[in-house]
């Protein structure tokens, strides 16, 4: 607690500062704040040893593209016959991670599949091979064709949520802000999308208070570019549902974040909703599917989405039971 109080500290001083008056050792804090920030996001995932539960059929390595990481892998019930699916992509900085990685899927496999959903982990090229605009690309058509292939694995394309963490979790944000990137490549709008603790929905800002050297990577020097893949810059009226979980141990304040894009996309009238909590940026991805309560409220969003799915979960005429 002693050390996140003061990386709050820390972060308000820095907010605080202008292109006037910053100060050698307020250099020195945002050159800190920029470290931890490397850290958070850079950090490795710990292996786990779940066992996956019985009856789910696994297809592996399905191709959406021509590249090898272009690939997906799908765990379905037995027998599944017109089940909604869960998409997700792992985090890891536009630079890591893979679909393999236990930690991203395994608890969301189990307690889903349980539910009758098929779940389906992404993945997409990585930095040096892609930079964060054709990564975006690569997630529409994994969308694409999911959405048209889901029946030959016994899912309903039309009953699709839209999931990512970390940098995925900024990806998924940029396409429920901007669906078209994904309807002008043949594709159809999904239900929504969850962004858990996304890297950044505000790219321009990002760059102006924090700017660690894995966003500079990822998004290039260009400042006119930003804009077309930064989430808030893209809300319009044709944007999808959208629910943030963010982490209150984030340094630059992801939860801050997020309040800030709900703000915006209330002008165009988007439902959006905001879960916070108290767990660092590696375990919000983790717990979801474990973690009865979180897992609960991010259940009464899906459920928000479609009466189908609302009856799966049983939470028809509950959304407002659970605490926030």
């Amino acid at each position: 607690m002693l050390l996140f109080k003061r990386l709050l500290l820390a972060v308000l001083m820095v907010s605080a500062l202008t292109a006037c008056d910053v100060t050698e050792s307020a250099q020195k804090v945002k050159h800190r704040i920029k470290s931890l920030l490397n850290q958070v996001f850079d950090a490795p995932v710990a292996e786990v040893n779940i066992p996956m539960i019985d009856g789910v059929i696994v297809r592996q390595n399905v191709a959406y593209g021509q590249h090898p990481s272009q690939q997906l892998d799908i765990y379905a019930p037995r027998d599944a016959k017109h089940q909604p699916i869960i998409m997700h992509l792992h985090g890891g900085g536009w630079s890591s991670g893979s679909k393999s990685e236990r930690a991203s899927y395994i608890n969301k496999v189990n307690h889903w599949v349980a539910k009758g959903f098929i779940v389906v982990a992404v993945e997409t090229r990585l930095m040096p091979d892609a930079n964060v605009y054709d990564q975006v690309c690569d997630l529409a058509e994994a969308i694409v064709m999911v959405q048209k292939q889901a029946v030959e694995w016994g899912g309903d394309g039309a009953k699709l949520i839209l999931s990512g963490h970390s940098s995925a979790g900024t990806m998924v944000s940029v396409l429920a802000a901007n669906p078209t990137i994904v309807t002008n490549l043949g594709g159809k709008r999904w239900l929504g999308s969850i962004a858990i603790d996304s890297s950044s929905l505000d790219v321009p800002r990002t760059m102006r208070l924090w700017s660690p050297e894995m966003f500079r990577y990822a998004y290039g020097d260009d400042a006119a570019q930003w804009k077309s893949a930064s989430p808030i810059n893209l809300l319009n009226q044709q944007s999808l549902p959208m629910l943030f979980a963010c982490s209150t141990q984030r340094p630059d304040s992801s939860c801050e974040q997020a309040a800030l894009f709900v703000e915006q996309a209330s002008q165009y009238g988007i439902k959006t909703k905001i879960i916070a909590k108290d767990l660092d940026h590696g375990a919000i991805d983790f717990e979801l599917g474990l973690d009865q309560h979180y897992t609960q409220q991010i259940e009464q969003f899906m459920a928000s989405l479609d009466e189908s799915i609302a009856k799966r979960l049983r939470l028809v005429g509950s959304e407002s039971q659970l605490a926030e």
